[in-house]
């Protein structure tokens, strides 16, 4: 199985992303590059920000850098919520839908402002198809595997900007992708992504087939 991206090359829409997918654009150590090469505009709520910068030390100041980083470039905005996207935050955060702050607030901005919320969680993700007239909503791998990205990076790089991804960011993949991303990174720097799904069972299958 491969894995194609769910993102067409129309770079007008803007892209609201929520906390998980700022966390892998900068774990993949070529954020900035990567939404350059996209060329859609991004954006995130100071919501999901907040989540971000929930840290302490040099993992805070870095992730400060490089939120002003893109910022100062122009390459991501940062936006606050209005009162009807704060209704709607209030809304997805109640207990009978549950959402964190970030999604929550993604997908309200989303909503009024009709934007394409990119949402790595999937009963978020779940949650957003059931209020947009699409399919599927993007997620983190939608982002990494778009056509221009591929086509950016030679093929090395790109293979350390996904195990980059899943080891420094700890990227959100599905079981059925498992197998392709595995393949594409290798089992060497596979064995390191202890976010891959169902990992341990992976890991015990892999030291079974080794030793015999």
């Amino acid at each position: 199985m491969t894995f194609s991206s769910s993102l067409s090359d129309d770079s007008s829409t803007t892209l609201v992303i929520d906390t998980s997918v700022l966390i892998n654009l900068q774990g993949c150590e070529f954020g900035r590059e990567i939404i350059d090469a996209i060329g859609n505009p991004f954006v995130i709520t100071w919501n999901a920000v907040a989540e971000f910068l929930n840290q302490e030390g040099e993992k805070q100041r870095k992730s400060l850098e490089f939120l002003d980083d893109l910022n100062e470039m122009n390459l991501l905005e940062i936006v606050y919520l209005t009162q009807e996207e704060d209704e709607f935050y209030r809304r997805f955060t109640c207990a009978e839908v549950n959402l964190d702050d970030g999604e929550a607030a993604t997908i309200g901005v989303a909503i009024s402002r009709e934007f394409l919320p990119v949402i790595d969680e999937r009963a978020g993700r779940e949650y957003a198809v059931s209020l947009f007239p699409f399919n599927k909503i993007p997620h983190s791998m939608d982002i990494f595997f778009h056509r221009t990205v591929k086509s950016h990076f030679d093929e090395e790089t790109f293979r350390s900007i996904i195990f980059n991804a899943l080891y420094f960011g700890k990227m959100n993949i599905s079981l059925e992708h498992r197998e392709y991303v595995v393949e594409l990174i290798g089992r060497d720097r596979a064995k390191e992504c202890t976010c891959l799904p169902k990992y341990k069972e992976l890991m015990k299958q892999w030291t079974k087939e080794e030793s015999e």
